[in-house]
């Protein structure tokens, strides 16, 4: 069963405004993926209806992927292959949220980074850090570094 994307959200997700980058720097590989126009909620705090949080989980997860594959699997293999893999989330506008709900809100999109990987997202490899927001318009960023 595939991911849906709600009317609003596909032709940020699908035709992104900002390209993926990736740098090469020796044994360091980065990549920067930058998801707009998805919001990231305190899901803790949050008192929606089971169907709407289903439909924005729904949404961050296929914005999240479909961000990653455009990295190309080369990116991916070379992220797989690395002993440690960094990955800071970085929140884009909206009100400022502290670490736990932070924590909470990229819940989805963590799951959808670690199935992009084929890892687990339990794993000792995978290092996750949640630093500070900034302004502008709403949605997140993805920073990926692999190191040997």
């Amino acid at each position: 069963m595939g991911m849906r994307l709600p009317r609003a959200l596909k032709a940020k997700v699908l035709h992104p405004s900002s390209p993926p980058a990736y740098v090469l720097d020796g044994p360091v590989l980065t990549a920067v993926v930058t998801v707009p126009g998805v919001a990231v909620v305190a899901e803790a705090n949050c008192r929606d209806h089971w169907a709407v949080k289903r439909r924005r989980i729904l949404a961050q997860q296929a914005a999240t992927l479909t961000a990653l594959v455009a990295l190309g699997r080369d990116v991916r293999d070379r992220m797989r292959a690395a002993r440690t893999v960094t990955v800071r989330f970085v929140r884009i506008g909206g009100k400022w949220m502290d670490s736990d709900n932070l924590v909470g809100g990229f819940k989805a999109i963590r799951d959808a980074l670690a199935m992009w990987l084929l890892v687990d997202d339990g794993s000792d490899r995978l290092r996750w850090e949640w630093p500070a927001q900034e302004g502008g318009e709403r949605g997140f960023r993805v920073e990926l570094t692999a190191s040997n």
